[in-house]
Parts: C-alpha cells; sequence; structure tokens
C-alpha cells in the first residue's frame, strides 16, 4: 500500500506541478496536505471537525500532518466520489466492510499493482489499493506465499 500511496503522491504532485518535494521529514502541513488529496483546506477541517479524519499532530502553528493522514484523506475522498455517507465513511476507517462495491475500471485507467515472482511461470499479482492490507500484512502474505511454493517445489 506504501508504494501504491507514493505512486499517486507523484502523480498528485505531478500534475499540481509542485516544484519542491513535499515533506522531506515526513511532515505536511495543511496546505500540502490539500495539495496531495485535491481537496479544499475547508473541506479538510470540515472533516477533522465531523471525526472522519484524524486531528493534526501538535497544536496551533505546529499542528502538522503525517503519511497517515495522506492515506485517510485519499481513501476517504474515494469512497465519498462513490457516493458513500460521512458516517459510513468513518466506519470503513474504524474497519467496518466498505457499503458499496468498488467501481470496475473503466478503459484507460491506470491500474497499480505489485508483481511477485514466486518462481519460474509463477507470479502473484496484488493491487495494493483493493487488498487493503497493512505493509506489514502484505509483507507476511508474499513471505507465506513464497514458504508455500518452496514447500510445494521440494
Amino acid at each position: 500500500m506504501y508504494t501504491y500511496l507514493r505512486t499517486v503522491i507523484v502523480y498528485i504532485n505531478r500534475m499540481t506541478r509542485i516544484k519542491q518535494p513535499i515533506a522531506p521529514d515526513g511532515k505536511f502541513s495543511i496546505d500540502d496536505l490539500c495539495k496531495l488529496s485535491a481537496l479544499p483546506v475547508r473541506t479538510v477541517r470540515y472533516y477533522i471537525q465531523m471525526g472522519v479524519l484524524d486531528k493534526p499532530l501538535g497544536e496551533k502553528r505546529g499542528a502538522h500532518y503525517v503519511q497517515r493522514h495522506v492515506e485517510q484523506l485519499l481513501r476517504i475522498r474515494a469512497l465519498s466520489e462513490a457516493g458513500v455517507s460521512l458516517e459510513a465513511i468513518k466506519g470503513v476507517l474504524r474497519g467496518d466492510a466498505p457499503p458499496v462495491a468498488s467501481k470496475p475500471a473503466a478503459p484507460g485507467t491506470v491500474v497499480v499493482r505489485s508483481h511477485v515472482l514466486l518462481g519460474p511461470g509463477i507470479e502473484l499479482s496484488i493491487s495494493p489499493a483493493e487488498a487493503s492490507l497493512t505493509p506489514e500484512q502484505l509483507r507476511d502474505l508474499i513471505s507465506a506465499m513464497t514458504d508455500v511454493y518452496k514447500s510445494i517445489k521440494e
């Protein structure tokens, strides 16, 4: 999922013509967060007020956002565009099942997938956005699949 988000962030950076890399220290201002998510500041503040988006770290001028906030906003935006209410989005972010099925990808849509070579002629294809796995869970899955392949091969 981390690689997928990095790809999305790079794409958004190019689209918004940001000349300098955002947050080399891993911290984002609210303006950076809004550029990355393509949402207005007012909407981001509303999401925080409603409890859909986590509050920033720090207070007042020291308040900042991290990668987790970017991930939440991208997920909120995708669900919102799919017609999901804010109350349902809160539930999804807490771990509930999404209330609506994802739209099938339209022709011409760019889909990011990770391809893991398990052995000659055997490849595992993972869509981080659809898998909803943390990076740790994804590594565990790949490790387990590799172990299964090795045990069958021997």
